[in-house]
């Protein structure tokens, strides 16, 4: 979801005609789990923004197993815009190499996964802080096992992927915080949006359950569909003190694990449960949201300490392909936002609330990364 957030939000943003101008954002980060069982991800971003080239702005993105090229935000006449790009991702597509259920690493369901994309979207601005977007893209994925893959692996299908999102943006955040190397951005105002989205794949598979492992098939559908919900908003109740919330929500049929939301971590890629394992769940009729509370150390810095909670109700909470089925998920965290000049240092250490969805307690979990900017 923070892909397309952060390119409507930049599309929004007010512009006049300007001499070519370039920008490099980089950051380095870790999720980590500590308890009950200890896991890392490592994640590193290198952002290349060329403004007004070609009527529009030239983009490279690197994001870890990522790599993109675009074209954004090319004015095709002075509401509406064109944007483009070519994007693939190498054998940790969709955390599809890590399967939890219940809190636990289930290994034999494990596997790689890899796709190459290409898209294109019109988007248009009907009035100031409104967007409407047709997104159409197309995908092939490419699966692997590795040393403990123990299912049949999915086909390796090619998909068209249809889009239609609306945003409304009036948030007002720091200078580069909506791009891919701040992770945990600050702002104030609101922002919301809503996607509407259609995967039609040339292939399905309904493999056979895995009695041994006492879970659901894994299934790859033909045409799954969803509708995603997304709102932002920030406000400063005191001098030294905002407050923010982020809410999301998603209602899919016949989705799979190729296009369920992914939930748990402390990280933009998946909904923020604090002290879930990234990713506990994979979800796709969902409610979830994080509030968080900001407090600046000093009137004449720019750090913040905060604390932050994150709850929402998931289906399919032990990830049996029970779809009817709900579970409560639930967690805490602390967090320092610490900025000097163009260096950001964030540091977030969370634990879930203990239900009867996690076999194992306490789930402990942190978040470090250093971002820095050159504008």
């Amino acid at each position: 979801m923070r892909g397309p957030v952060a390119a409507l939000a930049l599309s929004l943003l007010p512009c006049a005609a300007e001499a070519q101008r370039w920008s490099v954002d980089a950051a380095v980060g870790g999720d980590v789990a500590i308890t009950p069982e200890p896991r890392a991800f490592g994640i590193v971003v290198v952002d290349v923004r060329g403004q007004n080239i070609a009527n529009g702005d030239l983009r490279f993105t690197l994001n870890t197993d990522t790599l993109q090229v675009g074209l954004e935000n090319v004015a095709l006449s002075p509401r509406v815009q064109l944007n483009v790009f070519a994007r693939g991702e190498g054998l940790f597509a969709g955390m599809l190499p890590t399967y939890l259920a219940r809190g636990d690493r289930i290994a034999p369901r494990q596997f790689f996964a890899s796709y190459a994309q290409v898209a294109a979207s019109v988007k248009w601005l009907p009035q100031d802080h409104h967007a409407l977007e047709l997104v159409l893209g197309a995908r092939r994925w490419f699966f692997t096992g590795n040393d403990d893959t123990a299912i049949r692996l999915p086909p390796e299908p090619f998909v068209f992927e249809p889009r239609l999102r609306y945003v409304y943006w009036d948030l007002r955040t720091p200078d580069g915080d909506t791009g891919p190397a701040v992770f945990h951005p600050r702002f104030e105002g609101v922002a919301a949006g809503v996607e509407l989205g259609l995967e039609h794949r040339d292939v399905t598979l309904d493999a056979p359950p895995d009695t041994g492992l006492a879970l659901r098939a894994l299934r790859v559908r033909e045409r799954p569909m969803f509708v995603r919900q997304w709102i932002r908003a920030g406000a400063r109740v005191h001098r030294r003190l905002r407050v923010q919330i982020e809410q999301q929500a998603s209602y899919g049929v016949d989705e799979d694990d190729l296009s369920r939301p992914r939930v748990g971590g402390m990280n933009p890629y998946a909904v923020q449960i604090p002290g879930l394992p990234w990713p506990a769940l994979l979800s796709e009729r969902l409610v979830a949201g994080l509030v968080s509370a900001h407090w600046r150390v000093t009137p004449h810095t720019d750090h913040e300490l905060g604390v932050a909670f994150g709850a929402g109700g998931f289906n399919d909470p032990a990830r049996r392909g029970d779809l009817d089925r709900y579970g409560f998920f639930a967690g805490a965290a602390l967090f320092a936002d610490l900025r000097w000049s163009r260096w950001i240092v964030h540091l977030r250490g969370g634990i879930a609330l203990p239900n009867d969805w996690l076999d194992r307690a306490p789930h402990v979990g942190a978040f470090v990364s250093v971002s820095r900017s050159w504008r």
